[in-house]
């Protein structure tokens, strides 16, 4: 009697969607506990379908997606911290994660409106969740972080090499909310596909190893502090320290030193001393990867890029990337023309955006797709569509993000881009997770989060063809999501004749 009691009372239940929606995300980096994610959403959908009204189960969703967003993108409140704007950290810890929980309170919401029968509520939900991860992917921007087909491990991620991460969460949405539905068949085909995605994925990792280039290449992570990084008084100390570690003895010669995102935090371009001194980081017949902010004058104003940078032994620029996919707030402040506010980063103007993704190539490397930041956590949006690179460069600095889950599902999120296109990844971060992945997600090198050092390795080979994702997109996706409004449709009819 008290049992039943308790699990009727609003405010127990309203906790239990909290509790619920933060529970899931232990499945995503660093711990991988999925089980959480089934006991979440199970519960979730479980008390979902008890529900009647449509606008409560919006205010259900919402508190499920509360908890959801704020235990998986707290993180964001440390980039305020880091410059000094402690008083605004509530907007990234907070605020920021209960409007992005509007989204979880619109599937709610429109999935008990719409359904009129058990199973016809379970595909709907399925099918709005799914959609809905896709849109908040592109919307203002996009901020396709906290997807659920990142809770997997590594043998079940092999399966974005052919449905991309939204195929893979749109099957493993329904596989968490099967348990919540009590019916022995949705549990037994989801227990079936769990069991055939793991083996399929072990089976692909053991038929493909990694193969080398016979290219060896440094990968430098300096760890210098945010707070710091663009002083003045400090620009020749970390400056040295860069040069220092890039000019540590090799076992073999190299063709390439990677450095991280704003690495040198000038205009290298305007400065011939500068671009002489990074000489001496160079190795013998290759060529110094690093990051930095660019300047153009445009119509008699400037422009201000941040961007991937190579030079050679000269001095000389071989290449550049501007930063395509800029960060509201960070790089570039919205709407700016009527708010007297400054972006995060350093300096008073706004970043502009670059032409948009290239191959680099420069002699003695083979082709390669830049990618700064967070532009490598869009899925399908990491190659430009005229050219095929070879592999993947991500160049970061976490560093905004302190000792938080932040940097570790940053590395999960990049890996997942080398299983859906088929390339390796050479990430180079400034405080880590500096990284080398093969492709099929493989981290074959890493250097953990605040250490100082640096990866040298023989770059992996590419897989020897186009993964079906690479070619298709998110064909895949989109069939699935067809089928589950197929099935939809199909069930709640049954139950409308029924009705009748």
């Amino acid at each position: 009697m008290y049992r039943s009691k308790l699990l009727t009372n609003p405010w127990v239940k309203r906790l239990m969607l909290f509790l619920g929606g933060l529970m899931s995300c232990l499945s995503f980096a660093p711990f991988h506990f999925f089980p959480g994610a089934i006991i979440g959403f199970s519960g979730f959908f479980y008390i979902l379908s008890k529900s009647k009204h449509p606008i409560a189960a919006f205010w259900q969703g919402w508190l499920f997606g509360a908890g959801f967003n704020i235990g998986s993108l707290y993180w964001i409140g440390h980039s305020f911290i880091t410059v000094g704007l402690w008083y605004a950290a509530p907007v990234g810890w907070i605020l920021l994660p209960l409007a992005l929980a509007f989204f979880q309170a619109i599937v709610a919401g429109l999935t008990v409106r719409f359904s009129t029968s058990h199973l016809g509520r379970l595909f709907l939900f399925c099918l709005l969740w799914s959609f809905f991860e896709w849109v908040k992917s592109w919307i203002f921007t996009g901020f396709p972080w906290n997807l659920i087909g990142y809770m997997w491990n590594l043998e079940i991620l092999q399966l974005t090499a052919y449905v991309g991460i939204y195929g893979l969460g749109a099957l493993t949405i329904l596989v968490l909310v099967s348990l919540g539905t009590l019916r022995l068949k949705p549990i037994i085909l989801s227990a079936i596909f769990f069991a055939l995605s793991w083996a399929g994925g072990k089976y692909r990792l053991d038929q493909i190893p990694t193969e080398y280039t016979g290219i060896n290449m440094r990968i430098v992570q300096a760890n210098i502090p945010q707070q710091t990084k663009w002083s003045k008084e400090k620009f020749e100390e970390y400056l040295n320290r860069w040069i220092a570690i890039s000019n540590l003895e090799a076992e073999r010669p190299l063709k390439a030193v990677v450095w991280a995102e704003s690495s040198v935090p000038t205009f290298i371009e305007e400065y011939t001393s500068i671009r002489n001194s990074l000489t001496a980081a160079v190795p013998t017949g290759g060529v110094l990867i690093l990051g930095g902010p660019r300047k153009i004058k445009d119509e008699g104003e400037n422009r201000y890029f941040t961007s991937t940078i190579i030079i050679d032994e000269t001095s000389a620029i071989l290449a550049t990337y501007d930063k395509t996919h800029l960060v509201p707030f960070g790089e570039y402040m919205p709407f700016h023309e009527w708010l007297s506010l400054k972006k995060l980063t350093a300096g008073d103007s706004n970043y502009s955006p670059g032409t948009g993704l290239k191959t680099l190539n420069v002699e003695g490397l083979p082709g390669f797709s830049p990618l700064i930041c967070y532009e490598a956590i869009f899925s399908g949006e990491v190659v430009a569509k005229d050219s095929q690179p070879q592999w993947l460069l991500n160049q970061t600095n976490d560093a905004w993000f302190g000792e938080s889950f932040g940097p570790p599902q940053h590395l999960n999120i990049v890996r997942t881009r080398s299983i859906e296109e088929g390339l390796p990844l050479v990430r180079s971060a400034n405080n880590g997770i500096s990284a080398v992945v093969d492709a099929l997600g493989r981290i074959l090198y890493l250097i953990e989060l605040n250490d100082i050092g640096f990866i040298d390795f023989d770059l992996p080979k590419p897989l020897p063809k186009p993964t079906f994702f690479s070619l298709y997109k998110n064909l895949v996706f989109w069939i699935i999501l067809a089928f589950y409004g197929i099935l939809f449709i199909i069930f709640n009819r049954q139950i409308g004749r029924k009705n009748d």
